[in-house]
């Protein structure tokens, strides 16, 4: 009977040791790590607000000016007033055509609706909790990247197309600044500086944005490697 009540004695301790020493380490290093995730995707969520303000004020400023040149007076061809080629006698112009406007205007506008969204994701995985380092990362930094691809194309066609109308310019004024340049008596460098500048910050910060999410997949990657190590 002694043997059998030393066993029983002993099992309880012996039961009681392993869960403890593998379960109460674990318990305390979770929360550090939701807040840790809810304090990035803060950070995110601010950086898609910052790229949709930046994305608003540059097809806003960008649809303004082709509004007004679009038809203007002196128009003789075209649409857009990238790539727009003054006439010899100084006061007729032919606009570029329709796609580059449509490129930087509408690409601007996918960008936003893509920064409300993200901007809306983040938030639900702030109030739910959510570890940044999920499966999801990979279709996050997939979107991200062609976010960043777009934004890029439509800062080039917007700079490029800007930068030949005021060359354009320059040569049938006898070298007058693009300041002086205008369609119909409307003035638009100021327009589309606002809207080139913009669309530049913008593409800036996807690109802040992509190299988070591309050292976010590094270390979850690293993280996965490890654990399966550990296991074997």
């Amino acid at each position: 009977m002694s043997d059998n009540g030393n066993e029983l004695l002993d099992d309880p301790v012996a039961g009681d040791d392993s869960p403890s020493i593998k379960k109460s380490p674990a318990a305390p290093a979770s929360k550090p790590k939701r807040v840790a995730s809810r304090f990035f995707n803060a950070l995110l969520a601010l950086a898609f607000f910052v790229l949709l303000i930046l994305s608003i004020v540059s097809f806003s400023s960008f649809s303004y000016v082709y509004q007004r040149t679009n038809g203007a007076q002196g128009v003789t061809s075209g649409s857009c007033i990238l790539n727009a080629d003054y006439h010899s006698d100084g006061n007729t112009i032919d606009l570029g055509t329709d796609g580059s406007c449509r490129l930087g205007i509408g690409g601007e506008v996918v960008i936003a609706v893509y920064a409300i969204l993200s901007i809306v994701a983040m938030i639900i995985k702030i109030v739910g909790g959510w570890s940044m380092m999920s499966c999801f990362l990979i279709f996050e930094l997939v979107s991200v990247t062609l976010m960043m691809l777009l934004s890029f194309c439509t800062s080039v066609v917007t700079s490029v197309g800007f930068s030949l109308t005021c060359r354009n310019f320059r040569s049938q004024h006898d070298g007058e600044g693009c300041s002086s340049s205008n369609v119909g008596g409307y003035h638009f460098q100021k327009g589309l500086q606002v809207a080139e500048a913009t669309a530049w910050l913008g593409f800036a910060v996807l690109v802040g944005i992509t190299v988070f999410y591309v050292f976010c997949v590094i270390m979850y990657c690293y993280g996965r490697r490890q654990a399966k190590k550990a296991k074997q």
